[in-house]
């Protein structure tokens, strides 16, 4: 479900006791758990009713642990925690898998908790670092153009491996809970408007973040990044709501699989379990041929000889119980990657199955909810421009396009009932796109749209001859995924010439996406009346 990997310690404080320090809050972990670990310097395996724990070590620099905590398991799933401690003098280390294990087909998924506690106590008092930045169990506030430089280098950081979650706006403990649940996986940085604001200067509006707005930036991210591979959600109140932070949280979680060899960030328990049984056999054979030459070049007598051989037969029956305990190891493992593999291979069938019953649903509620207005949502209507493109995202259901002509356009406009554009935007999403992808006898749609523009007295109507003047023509041309596309149709409020009360909405329908190309809003275009825009 997620892995993280970081370096121990606080920034620019390495320390050769971190390795140690972070195994006991591991051990003490575990202990509130039920399980404790006589000899952390010593391979063992503990099973009890509550779970079972496995610990791999080879006595001095590399420490791992398994821990299945089978308390859920009535529910029919267990969360498996695979930690592993490098103890190298200059750069600590610790890995972590979370890995959801299911007891049989049906079996429903463990309850969603977040990063083990444990990470968020090793993260506080002994300190995790990301790429020379620390992680911490806290959300970090920043404040001003100072505390923002700071930021920019965090997120430039082409080093970074975890994910940066940027909240803009007042929020309240919410943002540190949130940094407890991912302790380890991301950063959760808050900042208010003046570092807000710092950061549009410096990457523009598309990748920044600001007003209410939670933003997630991948690792990797740079001032030519594609702005739509950095999620963002529109955020209401002071309070990060639960579905946002379990999105987030996924999100994340996702991520940390996603970045780099997986097997080399934070590799699983079998395979440290492996690598030391190779280094225990390789130091047996080692010793085995000490031995060989030792008898060979000292024994002297006959009693020596007998010595030297019962020596060789112990370390040979020692190095045969390596190997045979090798084999079990191998075969559980080759037992559990099939397992996993029919697993997987049902999850994705089922993932498919839900993803077809879900469009289907998704395609019924829509329609159900635009005929009755059902819809219980309450409406969000800005009073500012800043809110367009977050609103957009929020409300548009993948069936609006701005164009950056239109985005241009509304900076400078003196419409001055701005909530209204946004009813007009709704409009065209809840109303005007179902009702040209309706069947040909489906009427109430159709109804559904002629009754919405009564409702906000707007007029809908093709542009016209404006599109046949070469006067007028260029300033309705539009282009759009590499294609020239004509803004043929528009919304109408208001009369005469005063931009401040009146209002059009120049838009173009795209009949192979199903997609609204609002391309100038809210003065006239040019025409024979109006002349000049």
């Amino acid at each position: 479900m997620l892995a993280l990997a970081a370096m121990l310690g606080k920034p620019g404080h390495s320390s050769p006791k971190s390795f140690d320090a972070a195994r006991s809050r591991i051990l003490t972990w575990l202990g509130s758990k039920g399980f404790a670990v006589s000899n952390a310097s010593a391979n063992s395996h503990t099973e009890l009713p509550e779970g079972e724990l496995t610990i791999e070590t080879d006595g001095h620099s590399i420490w791992a642990m398994r821990f299945d905590d089978r308390r859920s398991m009535e529910d029919g799933a267990i969360w498996r925690v695979e930690a592993t401690l490098l103890g190298s003098a200059t750069s600590p280390a610790l890995s972590l898998r979370l890995i959801q294990v299911r007891s049989s087909e049906d079996a429903p998924p463990p309850v969603a908790s977040g990063v083990p506690a444990v990470v968020a106590s090793i993260a506080k008092d002994v300190g995790l670092q990301d790429a020379g930045a620390a992680l911490r169990n806290n959300a970090v506030r920043i404040n001003g153009p100072k505390d923002a430089a700071w930021l920019s280098d965090l997120l430039l950081n082409a080093h970074r491996s975890q994910p940066v979650i940027l909240i803009s706006g007042d929020v309240d403990a919410s943002a540190d809970r949130l940094a407890a649940r991912l302790a380890g996986v991301a950063h959760v940085v808050s900042v208010d408007r003046a570092a807000s604001n710092q950061l549009i200067l410096q990457f523009g509006r598309d990748r920044a973040v600001f007003g209410s707005a939670v933003r997630l930036y991948r690792p990797g991210f740079n001032a030519d990044s594609n702005p739509y591979q950095h999620p963002i959600w529109a955020l209401k109140g002071t309070q990060l709501p639960k579905w946002m932070t379990n999105d987030i949280f996924e999100e994340a979680c996702a991520i940390s699989l996603e970045v780099g060899d997986l097997d080399d960030r934070a590799p699983s328990f079998q395979t440290v379990r492996n690598l030391l049984s190779e280094q225990r056999m390789a130091d047996s054979e080692k010793r085995l041929r000490a031995l060989r030459e030792q008898a060979e070049s000292q024994a002297s007598t006959a009693e020596e000889r007998i010595k030297q051989l019962e020596a060789i037969r112990i370390e040979q029956d020692s190095a045969l119980e390596a190997y045979k305990t090798e084999i079990r190891q191998l075969s559980e493992q080759v037992k559990q990657l099939r397992s996993e593999l029919q697993t997987t291979r049902r999850e994705r069938d089922e993932a498919l199955e839900e993803a077809r019953q879900l469009r289907y649903q998704i395609n019924n509620q829509w329609v159900e909810e635009t005929i009755n207005g059902s819809d219980q949502d309450e409406p969000y209507y800005p009073d500012n421009w800043d809110e367009l493109e977050l609103w957009v995202d929020e409300y548009g259901e993948g069936k609006l396009v701005l164009h950056e002509k239109a985005l241009k356009a509304v900076k400078s406009s003196p419409f001055k009932d701005i909530p209204f554009a946004y009813k007009a935007l709704e409009y065209l999403v809840r109303y005007f796109v179902p009702m040209k992808q309706r069947a040909p006898d489906d009427d109430a749609l159709f109804q559904a749209e002629v009754d919405a523009l009564k409702e906000l007295g707007l007029e809908r109507e093709p542009v016209g001859e404006a599109l046949n003047n070469h006067r007028y023509k260029q300033s309705y041309r539009r282009l759009y995924e590499g294609k020239t596309i004509w803004l043929d149709d528009h919304l109408k409020w208001g009369g005469g010439f005063d931009p401040a009360t009146l209002f059009r909405l120049y838009f173009h329908y795209d009949e192979a996406s199903g997609k609204v190309i609002v391309g100038h809003l809210t003065t006239h275009l040019p025409n024979s009346l109006t002349h000049t825009s």
